[in-house]
């Protein structure tokens, strides 16, 4: 007998704990350990010692996705996980690192690979994902949030010094909109090869060669040169360079000049953020008798809140440096006109 499913009728709504599954069954969130055969089937052989085969594990992952749910008026609402994680890890991992050097060093040693790893087995997978997107956001929440929160206080930081890292972070949160706004052109779908096909149906605001044109074996679209299929998107695009994961999104002619932009943007208020922060926190020295940096930090563990302005500098020094390898990249690719995908299948040069 089925306990927490059953059947309404269409005009019967839902109450705040009520939700329709995917099997499209009525369902409540209390029932969430309720009917799950895979997950039956699962500790039958954990307790008998037997192999849970794969299928069995990828059945309890999406049952167990669509039942985390929380009571929402009109219905309960699915939490998506990858959505969530970050809003949970990032502040833990900041939290962590305010207690010692030893857990700042151990925090900030382990992060990058974890976050490597998890990329990795994304790009594997091919799965497409907002935990990197969900990371973004909330790195770009919480340092704003330190920043404004508990160094602003402090009254080190000067109005205009203030006004110009949130012009910068503004600029910046521009061209991400930007970006994860418009997407790189696409090429017109369900156009195949097919005898007397105009040019313009199978390109947009492209030169078409026939000498160089090409069929996507995913889409069945005809592609114009320098256009490659992205797999997460599952689209083709015109001058595609990657896949953003931090904005889920793809890189492409038309809105490559914005990612660029963005991205110097973003090294210039990670750094100057993170000096800010560090030059009100620590004891600072004048350099050249013009910039005001860090001298000696050893004392910021003393006070819990200090160290969370130190700590959340650090971090974003840290971010600044892989964000500013991708803009030198960038720079370097766009001087000698190629993508990051044409670089990948050796086609490094000048392309015409």
């Amino acid at each position: 007998m089925k306990t927490g499913h059953r059947r309404m009728p269409d005009d019967d709504p839902l109450c705040c704990c009520e939700y329709i599954s995917e099997l499209g069954e009525r369902s409540h969130i209390l029932a969430c350990l309720c009917d799950c055969e895979a997950l039956d089937t699962a500790f039958d052989r954990l307790f008998t010692c037997r192999r849970v085969p794969a299928p069995y594990w990828s059945r309890i992952k999406a049952t167990a996705m669509d039942r985390i749910r929380v009571p929402w008026l009109g219905g309960a609402k699915r939490v998506e996980l990858d959505l969530v994680s970050p809003i949970i890890l990032l502040p833990t991992v900041l939290l962590l690192a305010c207690h010692s050097w030893t857990m700042l060093m151990i925090t900030f040693s382990v992060l990058p690979f974890a976050l490597y790893f998890i990329h990795r087995r994304c790009s594997s997978s091919r799965t497409r994902t907002k935990f990197f997107l969900s990371w973004t956001v909330t790195s770009l929440v919480v340092l704003l949030g330190v920043f404004q929160l508990e160094v602003v206080p402090y009254l080190e930081i000067l109005f205009s010094e203030n006004t110009v890292l949130m012009l910068a972070v503004a600029f910046t949160c521009l061209c991400a909109y930007q970006v994860h706004s418009c997407p790189p052109d696409l090429v017109a779908t369900g156009v195949t090869l097919e005898a007397g096909k105009s040019v313009e149906a199978c390109s947009v605001n492209v030169p078409y060669s026939e000498t160089e044109d090409a069929k996507c074996s995913v889409c069945q679209v005809v592609q114009p040169p320098r256009c490659s299929h992205c797999h997460l998107c599952g689209r083709c695009f015109l001058k595609r360079d990657h896949h953003c994961v931090w904005l889920d999104t793809c890189i492409g002619e038309k809105n490559h000049r914005a990612f660029i932009l963005g991205l110097l943007g973003l090294v210039v208020s990670l750094i100057y953020g993170a000096n800010l922060t560090l030059t009100t926190v620590c004891r600072p020295k004048m350099l050249w008798d013009t910039f005001l940096i860090p001298d000696n930090c050893f004392e910021v563990y003393e006070d819990i809140h200090i160290s969370l302005c130190f700590v959340s500098a650090v971090y974003a020094l840290l971010v600044s440096i892989p964000v500013a390898l991708m803009l030198f990249q960038q720079l370097w690719l766009v001087a000698i006109n190629t993508t990051i995908y044409e670089m990948r299948r050796h086609k490094i040069g000048v392309v015409q």
